[in-house]
């Protein structure tokens, strides 16, 4: 089994790559329908860590892990924790 994984960090991406990315709903949806009607993805999930109280992002996606606002040097270790097991559960898979 192949993954792909796509990250962008809100804070550290340039303005121009984030507008690319931008999706509203219902773009999200048919992006992961043409992915799968075209075969190239059998499964698609759009998962956002996001900051408590973050609803913009949640819109568009199908799974949401809140973590608490923290300083910029602690919040890459808050986000990690999610993510590490992410990586469990799918090589358990």
């Amino acid at each position: 089994m192949a993954l792909i994984l796509v990250g962008v960090s809100h804070a550290t991406a340039p303005i121009e790559v984030r507008e690319k990315l931008a999706l509203r709903p219902w773009e999200a949806l048919h992006s992961l329908a043409r992915l799968r009607e075209d075969r190239l993805i059998r499964e698609g999930v759009v998962l956002s860590i996001l900051t408590e109280g973050d609803s913009m992002s949640s819109l568009v996606s199908d799974h949401v892990v809140e973590i608490p606002a923290a300083s910029d040097l602690l919040s890459p270790i808050l986000a990690i924790i999610p993510l590490q097991l992410l990586a469990y559960h799918i090589a358990v898979r």
